[in-house]
């Protein structure tokens, strides 16, 4: 295996490209469909990450789209809180502000327009790639 890309399904996909590069920064990888003004997915990077949005079919979203699942998103060397600042100053809808994580990690979460949270993440210890001893990334009570 070479890459992942996680597939979302949107009520809009271009309401969802506005708020991703808008208010993320991230960039239109791509935009599929045969009317550009109304994309039936598309695709967004940021760095090397990247991300697909479908069209949801036509009966629409299930209540709770977005119910179980978080994307967590690494952002390498970046300043976590300048980017936060920039997020929220965006019109983001906060999830969580920037805490530093039992497993090593300082992390900001935000809700995107279809209910998926979005974490974002940068590494503060050096651990070789290994969560600490006692710390895991899905775990927040490990180790304690």
């Amino acid at each position: 295996m070479r890459d992942v890309y996680p597939v979302i399904t949107v009520r809009d996909v271009l309401a969802t490209l506005r708020f991703y590069t808008e208010v993320l920064g991230f960039e239109e990888w791509f935009r599929w469909g045969d009317d550009p003004a109304r994309p039936l997915s598309a695709g967004l990077m940021h760095g090397q990450a990247r991300l697909i949005c479908d069209a949801a079919p036509a009966g629409g979203l299930p209540a709770r789209a977005g119910e179980g699942v978080e994307l967590y998103f690494d952002v390498g060397e970046m300043d976590i809180d300048g980017y936060y600042a920039r997020v929220a100053g965006r019109g983001a809808r906060i999830v969580e502000p920037p805490t530093d994580k039992p497993w090593g990690d300082r992390v900001f979460r935000v809700e995107d327009p279809d209910g998926y949270v979005l974490a974002f993440a940068r590494t503060l210890t050096s651990s070789g790639g290994e969560p600490p001893e006692g710390g895991n990334p899905g775990e927040e009570g490990a180790g304690s």
